[in-house]
């Protein structure tokens, strides 16, 4: 069996909780303590600024990849199709990713196979946030905009694997 976090963020477990055996004690640790073997990222909105292109959260994901490679515990990338929750509220929340297109979301893929290419200890898994947060604009299910460009993306990318 395989154990993997799904990693909100990389804040100490004490932000959490005041009542906690692992009080003050940075998440990396945790998380090789309790014996997972791996974790990824939630999403991207978790783990970096999101209110930019997204080409340039791209490699603010890729420098954080970097940290991550680090720890004990293996890291599997995760890859967030966008971000947008504002259909949500009744007034604009900043935190917007710009310029989701499936042509971006192909280059972050490509990272993302890359980076499990290139660290052999880490699992051959990837995870995409998400397949249907309409409220998130974070989908991969067609639309009248991209088609089904999100879900060609991952063919091309990962046809041959």
């Amino acid at each position: 069996m395989h154990l993997q976090l799904s990693f909100f963020s990389d804040h100490n477990v004490s932000e959490l909780s005041e009542d906690t055996l692992f009080k003050d004690s940075p998440a990396h640790e945790v998380m090789t303590h309790l014996g997972f073997d791996s974790f990824t990222n939630y999403n991207w909105a978790c783990s970096v600024n999101i209110d930019k292109d997204f080409c340039d959260v791209l490699t603010d994901m890729k420098n954080l990849s970097d940290t991550y490679a680090e720890w004990e515990v293996s890291y599997c990338p995760n890859v967030t199709v966008g971000w947008d929750n504002n259909v949500r509220f009744h007034r604009f929340i900043p935190g917007v990713m710009k310029n989701n297109t499936p042509e971006n979301f192909e280059k972050a893929l490509l990272w993302a196979k890359d980076y499990i290419d290139t660290h052999p200890k880490v699992p051959k898994l990837i995870t995409i946030n998400s397949w249907n947060e309409w409220t998130e604009t974070s989908y991969l299910e067609p639309d009248d905009l991209y088609g089904y460009g999100y879900l060609e993306s991952i063919r091309k990318v990962f046809k041959n694997d």
